[in-house]
């Protein structure tokens, strides 16, 4: 089935104007990075709403780091630091750091391999495509060319399969006591099985809101998914929002282990839906 990828043909275009305290925190960010990895990082790019100049008040900004980010484990598959990682760690103190001296909003950064950013996977094609080179090492441009990435980034199980890691990722964070971090991860865990369930239909959106809006579309308003497995997708989102973006109102315990609750109960779900429309075909 031909995927539907929320996209448009590459175009070049002015960075636009970015609020000050974004510009501000993001300098800061900046800094603290090439502290942190002087020989390592090889560029910061702006991507996401903000690159786009399509933001809102309660947007992130994303931030792509591209390095040469060995495996500890010596592997030479794709590697590319996460939870676990303390490169990962300190990246995400570094971008709390510059949030907090700033008051900005929430910077999400994710740390991609070289060799892995010079490959198909949707999210770095977009950031690619739409990105806004912050900084690079002199030298140091984007590859023209692609390399096919082995994960597969169009089929469902893919999701599926990293929904459970990022529900394993919030238990982790849930146990050490930081509730907000927890509902942030079970969120998106729940998103990536819901883009998974969505994939079966040959659906791939970029933008939450609309990718929550489709699953009711297909799933719910057809009686294919109980109306509880969206309210579940919607309280999550409600929640990480409220921990990004109002972080002086605490997330409590029990909202955080009833969120993680929903969420295992969600993925169980859709990977179950998407084993039944796989028995259709």
């Amino acid at each position: 089935m031909a995927v539907q990828v929320a996209s448009s043909k590459p175009k070049r275009k002015a960075a636009p104007r970015l609020p000050r305290r974004v510009r501000a925190a993001l300098a800061d960010f900046q800094r603290r990075a090439l502290e942190l990895f002087p020989a390592d990082l090889l560029a910061i790019i702006l991507y996401g709403s903000h690159a786009r100049g399509e933001a809102t008040p309660d947007s992130d900004v994303d931030v792509l780091m591209v390095g040469k980010w060995a495996d500890p484990a010596g592997s030479d598959f794709f590697y590319s630091p996460r939870l676990g990682d303390p490169r990962w760690e300190q990246t995400q103190s570094a971008a709390h750091e510059s949030v907090r001296s700033y008051s900005g909003p929430h910077i999400s950064v994710t740390m991609f391999d070289e060799r892995e950013f010079n490959t198909n996977l949707p999210l770095l094609r977009d950031a690619k495509r739409e990105g806004i080179v912050l900084w690079q090492r002199e030298g140091w441009s984007m590859s023209t060319e692609e390399e096919e990435h082995p994960s597969e980034p169009y089929n469902p199980q893919t999701w599926i399969k990293m929904a459970k890691e990022k529900l394993g990722e919030a238990r982790k964070i849930l146990s050490i006591g930081v509730y907000p971090g927890a509902v942030h991860i079970a969120y998106y865990a729940m998103f990536y099985a819901s883009r998974a369930a969505l994939l079966t239909r040959g659906v791939y959106l970029k933008k939450h809101s609309a990718s929550v809006d489709k699953f009711s579309e297909l799933f719910v308003l057809p009686g294919l998914v109980e109306e509880k497995y969206q309210d579940y997708l919607r309280e999550a989102q409600k929640a990480r929002e409220q921990g990004d973006y109002q972080p002086y109102i605490p997330i409590p315990r029990q909202k955080a282990e009833s969120i993680l609750s929903d969420a295992e109960a969600f993925i169980t779900k859709m990977k179950e839906l998407i084993e039944g429309e796989q028995e259709e075909k």
